[in-house]
């Protein structure tokens, strides 16, 4: 998606800080800065309409590049992950993005890159590995839009390829060879924070 250049922007950045700001708002409430919570919920609401009205395109994002904002159209994972949103979103949205994801999805968990696209890369860092922050980001977002059953299986694609190949700083999105630096932290932690949702995910109800 960064191909064209720089200034981007991109949806997936605008999610995030509309999940931001909506955390400060809560903060505000709970401290009893009503206004100051008012003005938080207040921008993320603005910043989630310009996210809609300028980047969705009736059934994805896009990105816009450059100081004239030009439409950068991608098969990368990034546009998608603005499911992080969750019920944010509209419904139709909502299932759109899961589609989106879908495509994504290998034997080992969520490639980068679509694999069948022309710029994938299978050792291309962010070209087509597998990564931990963007599984975690799509799980959570997945979760948040109510679409449990995929982030399940995502879930436990990625821990069974931690299990195969250690916690490396990303992997081969198709073999689920480990790459680059073969002991990262980010890794460890979202196998972690994975393994637990997994746990509490089939505990019995109390």
């Amino acid at each position: 998606m960064f191909a064209s250049g720089v200034p981007l922007v991109s949806p997936d950045l605008s999610a995030l800080l509309i999940v931001q700001m909506d955390v400060l708002a809560e903060l505000a409430e709970g401290m009893g800065k009503q206004g100051e919570a008012a003005k938080w919920k207040a921008r993320a609401n603005d910043l989630q309409s310009a996210l809609m009205e300028d980047l969705w395109q009736g059934d994805h994002f896009v990105a816009r590049a450059g100081t004239e904002g030009k439409i950068v159209e991608s098969r990368s994972l990034i546009p998608w992950l603005a499911i992080i949103l969750g019920d944010r979103l509209p419904e139709d949205v909502r299932a759109a993005l899961k589609t989106g994801i879908e495509g994504h999805l290998t034997e080992w968990g969520l490639a980068t890159e679509r694999v069948e696209s022309p710029d994938y890369i299978e050792d291309g860092y962010w070209r087509g590995p597998i990564w931990a922050p963007s599984t975690y980001i799509a799980v959570a977002g997945l979760d948040r839009s109510g679409f449990g059953e995929l982030a399940d299986t995502i879930a436990e694609r990625f821990s069974r390829l931690c299990d195969k190949s250690g916690f490396a700083e990303n992997f081969n999105a198709v073999t689920g060879e480990p790459l680059r630096d073969k002991a990262y932290t980010w890794t460890s932690s979202v196998f972690l924070l994975l393994a637990e949702r997994m746990h509490d995910r089939q505990a019995p109800p109390a």
